[in-house]
């Protein structure tokens, strides 16, 4: 029996779909609900912050907000990550 984990991709830039060897790993999970649920949370946490922090995003806080809004969670069996 193959065990298989789940990843949270980001892209490396806001809507960009390139190769996911080149995504940055968020994390890794037992399964496809725990890490969509991950981004999920995640969204909202940065969401909150940047409300309490400054009414206005900057593009550095924005950035980072759309690549978690383009992430991808991937069987970490998936051959696109060879």
């Amino acid at each position: 029996m193959v065990l298989v984990g789940w990843y949270l991709l980001l892209p490396p830039t806001p809507g960009a779909q390139p190769p996911y060897g080149t995504w940055e790993h968020a994390g890794s999970y037992d399964s496809a609900a725990d890490c969509v649920e991950s981004k999920h949370r995640s969204i909202a946490t940065l969401e909150a912050l940047y409300k309490k922090v400054t009414p206005h995003r900057d593009i550095t806080a924005d950035r980072l907000w759309q690549r978690y809004i383009d992430a991808r969670c991937v069987a970490s069996d998936d051959q696109r990550l060879k």
